[in-house]
């Protein structure tokens, strides 16, 4: 599922950049659009589901929660890449890659937005200084972390009542939402200091981490599961998932719990049902395995593609939208590959250490970056 989450986001952003860069593109179909909304989601859920169901285990085996090697084993997984994608965002590729949308983030290094990068607060720069290629991706690195920051202790002190207490997030989340948005219209709040935080909290995706939770809490309880692994509710659910990519429109008021809820029953029969196995199987748990590296750097990817098949003097048609997937999906995996084996391997066999309950394999003890 990381997979398939990563793979929809990058092709939502190489039709989007296609079109930003004058290029025939399928952006301007809602389905395609949309795509990256979706697999952003999907990451969320899986973060909720997974990091929730660790933390349940840990505590039903152990009897506390061990906060200061959770944060540890974040830490670890994700600051590595973290920070290295910034580095690249706002120093190499601005020399690397002559294009405009780099050059922006070169020029917001006497601002408050590297810092703000720095210290995980990705989506309130996004709600300052807009869309910045290459970087734009870590906001929601950026809601991933700040959850991690709180959900451990939630978990740890609240646990008799926590079902209830996602549910009502789950339930409440949208409601507050539309009051932000009927009370404080971002056209007509005037106040600089008010509108990141009406932004922020609108881009925050409660719905998705509660909805994952969730299912994480049915799972632990063992309520209602073996249901889930029959063919008629797998069908089914792969069918509503299907038509929810086509027809959703991701500014809709409960868009959020709407896909929480989907994407969470997906995984829901994915995990009752087991592995995908064979060939197509053994593809997507390696593309999962490296997702938070295709995350992180597919947009330089993609910027680079087009660049190197512009100098090549392909302009535009069938040939090039083929080339620019092939080399985009390729180099990619390739990097993400590399990336994975030499740099972030010694981060996560040091994260192994600071295990207190063992996954069911090193790729899926953490958030859907890895």
């Amino acid at each position: 599922m990381r997979a398939l989450a990563a793979v929809a986001v990058v092709v939502s952003h190489v039709e989007y950049l296609r079109k930003s860069w004058g290029l025939h593109s399928s952006h301007d179909l809602a389905p395609v659009a949309n795509l990256g909304s979706h697999g952003v989601t999907l990451f969320f859920c899986l973060s909720g589901f997974l990091i929730t169901s660790l933390l349940c285990v840990e505590q039903a085996r152990t009897g506390r929660i061990d906060i200061r090697r959770f944060y540890l084993r974040r830490a670890l997984r994700i600051w590595p890449l973290y920070y290295l994608t910034l580095a690249i965002g706002l120093w190499i590729a601005p020399a690397l890659l002559p294009h405009h949308g780099f050059r922006v983030a070169a020029k917001l290094l006497h601002t408050d937005y590297p810092w703000l990068l720095a210290f995980m607060l990705p989506n309130v720069a996004i709600t300052q200084s807009g869309s910045i290629l290459g970087l734009s991706v870590l906001w929601s690195v950026g809601v991933e972390e700040q959850f991690y920051a709180v959900w451990p202790w939630v978990v740890r002190h609240c646990r008799r009542m926590l079902a209830a207490l996602v549910t009502a997030l789950l339930l409440l989340a949208p409601i507050a939402r539309e009051y932000l948005a009927a009370t404080f219209p971002p056209e007509q709040t005037s106040d600089e200091n008010v509108r990141p935080m009406l932004a922020l909290a609108r881009l925050f995706p409660v719905e998705s981490l509660a909805a994952g939770a969730l299912l994480a809490l049915i799972l632990h309880g063992g309520k209602l599961w073996s249901r889930a692994g029959s063919t008629a509710v797998a069908v089914g659910v792969t069918l509503l998932c299907l038509l929810w990519l086509w027809f959703a429109e991701p500014y809709h008021p409960l868009f959020h719990l709407s896909s929480a809820l989907l994407w969470s029953a997906l995984l829901a029969v994915v995990v009752s049902r087991g592995a995908l196995r064979g060939a197509a199987g053994a593809v997507l748990q390696r593309v999962g395995e490296v997702s938070y590296g295709v995350y992180l750097y597919h947009t330089f990817v993609i910027a680079a593609v087009l660049l190197l098949l512009r100098r090549a003097g392909l302009h535009d048609g069938l040939l090039h939208h083929v080339a620019t997937y092939l080399l985009v999906f390729g180099a990619t995996f390739a990097l993400s590959s590399g990336s994975y084996r030499w740099f972030e391997t010694p981060f996560l066999q040091l994260k192994e250490r600071f295990a207190v309950v063992a996954s069911s394999a090193r790729s899926k003890a953490s958030s859907p970056r890895g």
